[in-house]
């Protein structure tokens, strides 16, 4: 039977065992589940993990929108001359639907606040929180 991890995992529990001693039995019984790849238990390991997970594939589509809206704001902004019947507006990120792309929005804004990327992007307000909707579902 194939491992979960290659020691790293068991050597976190490890420290996590000394440096949090009123959970140590949990931590060790985490250890060894993960050291001895005991596949059934890896549940019990992971709930705390989200039941609803975003895709790489749903991943992507948000870090390309974000790199798309960075690049149409980024290009207007450098234009000398403005073309007739654009504005800003247009070409500027109004976010995600907090009522239908919650998932989206939530990983926009762990990517432009925790993570510290698209920072141009982070001033539009409202926390990238919009009604208009921008992903297909």
């Amino acid at each position: 039977m194939a491992t979960m991890c290659n020691g790293t995992s068991g050597e976190v529990c490890r420290i996590l065992e000394k440096l949090y001693p009123e959970e140590a039995e949990h931590h060790a019984r985490a250890r060894e589940v993960l050291e001895d790849g005991y596949e059934l238990n890896y549940d019990w390991i992971a709930e705390h993990i989200a039941e609803r997970t975003m895709s790489e594939d749903e991943c992507k589509e948000v870090l390309n929108i974000l790199d798309m809206f960075s690049a149409l704001e980024r290009s207007y902004r450098q234009l000398a001359e403005k073309p007739a019947g654009v504005d800003e507006r247009d070409v500027r990120f109004h976010g995600f639907d907090g009522n239908h792309e919650t998932d989206q929005l939530g990983y926009a804004l762990f990517l432009i606040e925790k993570e510290g990327k698209w920072q141009e992007l982070a001033d539009h307000g409202d926390h990238l929180w919009s009604c208009i909707g921008f992903v297909d579902g």
